[in-house]
């Protein structure tokens, strides 16, 4: 194998992860979008912005998570497809027990609001 292929293999590669990530960050938005607007802003809760807007993202982005990275990559076998899924894995469960332990650990932190600059 010349190192052309190797590095269209690693680029295939990590595209995978990337692409999941960024996926994963949008269905986030979308579901800190509902949260926000039914928790802490009531009053300016719209139900096509804020209701029905992030669900169908978070729906899309579910449906696309499932058929462009579990889906096809499973089926792909180990080395280009399987590994790149229990690699983000991991790293999910990694990010996960982060929050988790920042949570126990550093509830107050976490409870405390965040202003963007010093208000005068």
């Amino acid at each position: 194998m010349c190192s052309s292929d190797l590095a269209l293999d690693a680029f295939v590669w990590w595209a995978g992860p990337i692409v999941f990530f960024a996926l994963i960050t949008y269905v986030f938005v979308n579901l800190a979008n509902v949260v926000y607007f039914t928790r802490f802003a009531r009053e300016k809760f719209n139900w096509f912005l804020n209701g029905l807007v992030p669900v169908v993202g978070i729906g899309l982005d579910a449906y696309l998570i499932y058929k462009s990275f579990f889906s096809a990559l499973w089926s792909a076998g180990f080395r280009s497809g399987q590994s790149i899924i229990l690699v983000s894995m991991i790293l999910v469960v990694l990010a996960l027990a982060y929050v988790i332990y920042l949570r126990v650990s550093a509830a107050q932190r976490l409870a405390e609001p965040v202003t963007a600059f010093d208000e005068a």
